[in-house]
């Protein structure tokens, strides 16, 4: 991987599956979080390379409750 894709990585996670997954492509990252929150029904976000959020699906306080965050 060369250093424009390793700037450009996107870490896709749902605390309530234990998945993370990494890609490059930010809509199809965006898919893949939505898929996630599909299939546990909890919360699941993007972070980019910064560690910022840029992309979340359900409620995160219902994740802190359930102490999954």
């Amino acid at each position: 991987m060369n250093s424009v894709q390793t700037n450009h990585m996107y870490e896709i996670t749902c605390p309530a599956l234990g998945e993370t997954e990494m890609l490059t492509d930010l809509d199809r990252a965006m898919d893949v979080c939505f898929s996630m929150h599909d299939e546990s029904g909890s919360y699941a976000f993007i972070r980019d390379h910064l560690g910022e959020i840029v992309g979340e699906y359900g409620d995160i306080m219902q994740a802190i409750d359930a102490c999954l965050i």
